[in-house]
């Protein structure tokens, strides 16, 4: 395993790439180099792409940093005026099946029709950490995965119609706000969400077509679309365990579909739902849901979503912060102080989370 590095501002093509003071100008150009399974490659800076970058080696990570590689700075890739619809920024199986690491990334789409990160195949996998994706525009999915570690990712304000997470195994600390198309969806038999806001998206906000969908710990609110959506195409079973959630003001219903799991119900506890347009549950099943008659949020549409003290609204949450595990200011400690990017969220029984990036 070999380090490489990344600088922007002061590396150059005639570099060896080994240190911060003989470091390459481009991630682009570093791509191109002899990397190796499991190398890393920490980058500071950031710059315009002209063309998908596809790595050749697998289990490669690239990072981010401000001025010491671990320091959670963000490198930016933005994309240039080249891009048409169908391209993608990061494909991990454009040059066959690699698996990789990115962590402390923001892609810019710049208004592009394209897509940010892909790696939708069955022997893709990716690792994501602290990854940023906005200015995207189309119709594609901005973020596509097939097997997925997602950790910390913040997609906001993409006009681009298509999906902004299309992650089969679902992710935590996730923020999708204020996207063109739905919020996120899943599609494996057994997707997880925990810690995420899935709010103000034209589209609906998160989705799963069978199996179980387990969402812990969310805010789903203020989407175009239902708020929380599970259905089967081909008829397979499907049911969600939602815990711990307000699913808040979306244009249609909150929940809704067809919930059926071996008792005839979907399980829910600790749910508070309300101000949902078409109405707050679809299947019937109250139990463990507390209705909301009021806003509970300070300024939802400026992404605020700490608790206010409306009778039926926030004051309804304040009262059980503690079985939320939150604070008498915020539903879940996790969002206090974190803003609409992120902070870091709490620490969830997690799936599949390298224990590097804990």
């Amino acid at each position: 395993m070999a380090t490489w590095y990344v600088n922007s501002a002061t590396g150059s093509t005639g570099n060896g790439g080994t240190a911060q003071g003989d470091a390459w100008p481009s991630v682009a150009y570093a791509l191109g180099q002899p990397l190796a399974t499991h190398d890393r490659l920490f980058c500071t800076g950031g710059e315009t792409i002209t063309s998908t970058l596809a790595p050749f080696v697998s289990d490669l990570l690239i990072e981010g940093f401000a001025l010491v590689p671990g320091d959670g700075g963000k490198y930016t890739i933005t994309l240039d005026a080249g891009w048409t619809a169908g391209d993608r920024a990061y494909d991990t199986v454009a040059n066959g099946f690699y698996h990789s690491k990115l962590k402390h990334l923001k892609f810019d789409g710049n208004g592009r029709a394209a897509a940010a990160v892909y790696g939708s195949g069955s022997r893709s996998f990716l690792q994501l950490y602290d990854l940023e994706v906005t200015g995207f525009a189309g119709s594609s999915n901005l973020v596509e995965t097939h097997h997925c570690v997602a950790d910390r990712m913040y997609i906001h304000d993409n006009p681009s119609t298509g999906w902004a997470g299309n992650l089969k195994f679902g992710g935590r600390g996730l923020r999708i706000l204020n996207n063109g198309g739905n919020g996120v969806t899943t599609s494996d038999s057994r997707g997880v969400l925990f810690d995420a806001i899935v709010a103000g998206n034209a589209g609906r906000g998160i989705e799963f077509q069978f199996g179980i969908l387990n969402a812990s710990r969310f805010v789903v609110a203020n989407n175009g679309g239902h708020g929380v959506r599970y259905y089967s195409p081909n008829n397979k079973d499907r049911f969600p365990q939602l815990f711990d959630g307000i699913v808040w003001g979306n244009a249609n219903f909150g929940l809704f579909g067809s919930a059926l799991d071996e008792t005839g119900t979907g399980v829910y506890r600790n749910l508070f739902v309300g101000g949902n347009t078409q109405g707050d549950v679809f299947d019937g099943n109250t139990n463990g849901i507390t209705t909301l008659a009021a806003n509970p949020f300070t300024d939802d549409a400026n992404d605020d979503f700490s608790l206010n003290d409306a009778a039926d609204g926030g004051a309804v949450l304040k009262a059980v912060t503690d079985t939320f595990g939150g604070t008498t200011t915020h539903p879940f400690a996790w969002l206090a102080g974190a803003g609409s990017g992120g902070g870091t969220p709490s620490t969830p029984t997690r799936r599949n989370i390298p224990e590097g990036w804990r």
